[in-house]
């Protein structure tokens, strides 16, 4: 896969796999009112990257490349690890900045680049940069998938990619454990 596209991917997944835990309900509002619609606790998982298809149609099947892309989530945002090639492990951070429902009934969600320490894809330049990812289908258990669109990114050449995502048990840590990334495919 050329450079090029490897940086774009991962820009995309780096920003786009990641889930939301913000102190508000799926409608953006704070005063805990129920609507109808996804709810950010559907996106409470841990994922691994399956597929990422372009906006010109080009797709990247990532269970058969060497690059593996993982995704976990806490209070204030996501950590981001990758196994690479050579079986060792770089790691990134996003932050959660904001969250609605569109008018379609998606969840639409807002992430900035906190860190990226080690991520050898990334673009440095674009770091504090925001991307915005508009949630297509969600599942909630371990074995489902979780497809979504970037709407926005300050990377204009990852706009338009839909990613599918499947929810794991959990996510390697080290390059150990990147080594053994097979396990991790549940």
């Amino acid at each position: 896969m050329p450079a090029a596209l490897r940086r774009k991917l991962f820009f995309s997944l780096l920003l786009a796999l990641t889930v939301p835990l913000v102190s508000c309900d799926s409608g953006g509002s704070s005063d805990g009112s129920q609507n109808e619609g996804p709810q950010l606790e559907d996106l409470h998982s841990t994922n691994r990257l399956i597929t990422s298809e372009g906006a010109d149609g080009e797709v990247f099947d990532a269970t058969e490349s060497e690059l593996d892309y993982y995704y976990r989530d806490d209070s204030d945002g996501s950590d981001v690890h990758i196994c690479l090639g050579d079986d060792t492990i770089v790691k990134g951070r996003l932050s959660d900045i904001s969250t609605d429902v569109n008018s379609s009934g998606n969840l639409v969600r807002t992430q900035e680049i906190v860190n990226a320490d080690g991520v050898v894809l990334y673009d440095e330049e674009n770091e504090g940069g925001t991307t915005t990812l508009e949630y297509l289908e969600i599942g909630t258990d371990v074995g489902e998938t979780t497809r979504f669109e970037v709407q926005e990114s300050d990377q204009s050449s990852i706009e338009g990619n839909t990613d599918t995502v499947r929810g794991i048990e959990e996510i390697p840590e080290t390059d150990e454990d990147c080594a053994n990334r097979e396990d991790f495919h549940n």
